[in-house]
């Protein structure tokens, strides 16, 4: 069972351009600009013996704690200084502190999340999927 949460932020970034090659990949959003970004958190797991895999205020709350408090109105490289803020980025950055927090919260529970999207427009989204969020380990 998958159970899905959507918010809207409003963010400012800006992507390096310390060189004239890094310019041209990241192009005019190497200028400061804003989005009004959509989040969508998709959680997966099988309903507990209350019926839900998880109260849908459960993760709004956190959401609101860890992503919408310290990101919404906010210049997204202030956020976090040693990431590029890419969608990309923020999709996988998201994804992981969302399961450490499910792996923390309900040790006892097999809840993932299946996929957390980041769209900057309504044409432009990124996708980060469980295999982004958790890789497979490797036996070495």
């Amino acid at each position: 069972m998958i159970i899905s949460k959507k918010f809207t932020l409003e963010c400012a970034h800006q992507l390096p351009h310390s060189t004239p090659e890094e310019c041209e990949t990241y192009g005019k959003c190497s200028r400061l600009h804003g989005h009004s970004y959509k989040v969508h958190l998709k959680v997966r797991g099988d309903t507990c013996a209350d019926g839900w895999v998880l109260n849908f205020s459960t993760v709004s709350d956190w959401a609101k704690e860890n992503i919408e408090n310290k990101c919404d109105h906010y210049f997204l490289n202030d956020v976090y200084p040693d990431m590029i803020t890419t969608a990309e980025n923020l999709a996988t950055l998201w994804g992981k502190m969302l399961q450490e927090w499910l792996n923390s919260t309900y040790p006892d529970r097999k809840l993932y999340v299946q996929e957390v999207e980041v769209w900057e427009t309504e044409k432009c989204r990124a996708i980060a999927t469980q295999e982004d969020i958790t890789p497979p380990s490797t036996n070495v």
